[in-house]
């Protein structure tokens, strides 16, 4: 209904990306008409940042492909740094963060530093917890886990200045992460545990399901097959 009765051209781009979403459960061909709509409206005229961002992310998160992903995460950030739009750094960061997903880490890398150094010069706070983690799972993925450890904390530590609760728990379940990585599965289990008690405060239940499951991994690691049966099974009720 509110695809018939909108005037904004980027709005209706905008809903037929989440009807895209929508259908693609059980109707492969509705969607795929949606994003075939949005697509040849790109080609035919100037389109917001936004809405190419988007349709990067329906490649990336639906298509598995990421080529497609970065060419309209490129495409994003060119046009909203000539726009000098402020998510300029939201997707110029994904696209550094996209490119190790492709085992280019490097340019990543140097995307996501560039990210992190004009976010932190334009004191963009808001910003910088999200482009933290990004940097760190960069790292992460080249197993340079001191790096890593470095910004996951940093995001950690401006998401708990802002009160940004998303990244607060995010930044402790994969500070948790890389404890596990490292074998040190008592502090893996006290930084997991932390994250939990926020999600389960919040009663975010896509996200609880893998605080469970972490948290199994790390007691199975430690070899105590009771409490990791215990998260298993709570994991496998959630999912």
């Amino acid at each position: 209904k509110l695809l018939q009765v909108s005037q904004s051209d980027s709005t209706k781009l905008f809903i037929q990306l989440q009807l895209f979403g929508y259908y693609y459960a059980f109707d492969t061909v509705k969607s795929e008409q949606y994003l075939s709509n949005v697509i040849k409206e790109v080609d035919v005229e100037k389109i917001s940042p936004i809405i190419l961002f988007e349709i990067g992310k329906v490649y990336e998160n639906y298509k598995n492909d990421y080529l497609n992903a970065i060419k309209y995460y490129e495409l994003a950030s060119t046009e909203s740094k000539n726009e000098s739009d402020p998510n300029f750094i939201v997707y110029y960061s994904w696209l550094g963060y996209t490119y190790s997903k492709i085992g280019e880490s490097e340019k990543a890398i140097v995307i996501l530093i560039n990210a992190v150094e004009l976010a932190e010069s334009q004191k963009q706070e808001t910003k910088l917890p999200r482009t933290y983690l990004l940097l760190a799972f960069a790292y992460r993925d080249l197993n340079k886990l001191d790096k890593a450890e470095l910004y996951f904390n940093k995001s950690l530590q401006v998401s708990n200045t802002i009160g940004d609760s998303t990244d607060i728990h995010t930044s402790l379940h994969e500070i948790g992460n890389l404890y596990n990585l490292k074998s040190d599965y008592k502090k893996a289990v006290e930084f997991h545990s932390k994250a939990l008690e926020i999600r389960e405060r919040m009663n975010l239940i896509n996200v609880l399901v893998y605080s469970y499951h972490d948290i199994s991994l790390d007691y199975y690691a430690m070899g105590n097959l009771e409490m990791a049966l215990k998260y298993a099974f709570a994991a496998e009720k959630l999912a």
